[in-house]
This record gives C-alpha cells, structure tokens and sequence, in this order.
C-alpha cells in the first residue's frame, strides 16, 4: 500500500486568488452545495480564514505521525486537511508543528481532531480549524494515506 502520495494536479495561483474572493458558503452553493464540512469544526480564531488545495491526511486517532510527514510533502500553499476520526480527547497539532508549516509556507490546516496552544497558534497566524481544544498529547506509531478520499 502506497501511503505518501502527493496531489495529482494543483489549481493555479490564479484561480485560487480567485476562488479566495467569495464566501465558503457562496463557493457551497455554486458547487451545487458539495464540499462542506462539519460546522462543528471551528477556527481557533474567527478572523481566520484559507483557500488553496487540500492535501488530504488519513490518521488513527490520537495519532500525528501522518500529519508530520504531510507538513514534509506539502507543497506552499497547501491546505493540510486531516481525517482521524473525529477524535476530539487529543491536541495533534500546536506550536511546534505550526511553525513547521508557516517555514515551508503551508496554507493552513484542517482537522478533525484537537489542537493546542492555541494563544500560539492565534499569535502565530497560521489559518487552523479544529473539532476541538485539548492539551493531551499523541503518539507516533500507526501509518495512514495522504492524498486519498477522506470522506
């Protein structure tokens, strides 16, 4: 089983400025309103905000080994979209990996499970959606897919 695979094909820089000048609800409803996420994910600050192509994570919950070796791989201005489950009980992203991305010039990261540091994260800047907060910390152990449907 293949388990890094990069995005097949990037949408320009262009049409991503452009995409960037409407509402995720506007973009919803004009792609027949596909491609929604939970609305129980939730900015750890509300001012932000992000647009470009996703490099989707699949990981088992309480587990970032995937989501460091996708900050390897993505490109700048890669969204890092990760599925682990819906585990809210563990923060597998914070400081340390924020400013990873924000050194290779990643766009921002979405995920299904928890973060921490948030005072940092909002210092930071780094666009970061999250199903919840919490200080716990993960493991390294159990590989996943990037680059593959996480729905």
């Amino acid at each position: 089983m293949i388990h890094i695979k990069d995005i097949a094909e990037r949408p320009s820089k262009a049409d991503i400025e452009a995409l960037a000048k409407f509402s995720p609800a506007t973009i919803h409803e004009a792609q027949g309103r596909r491609g929604a996420l939970s609305s129980r994910l939730k900015p750890v600050d509300y001012r932000m905000k992000l647009c470009g192509p996703a490099f989707t994570v699949k990981s088992s919950p309480r587990d970032n080994i995937m989501l460091q070796l996708a900050i390897n791989y993505a490109k700048p201005g890669d969204i890092i979209v990760v599925s682990a489950g819906e585990y809210e009980e563990a923060g597998s992203f914070g400081d340390v990996l924020a400013n990873a991305c924000l050194a290779k010039g990643i766009g921002g990261l979405v995920t299904d499970t928890g973060v921490r540091d948030t005072l940092q994260l909002r210092e930071l800047g780094l666009p970061v959606f999250s199903l919840s907060t919490c200080i716990k910390g993960t493991v390294k152990e159990t590989l996943g897919t990037t680059n593959d449907s996480i729905i």
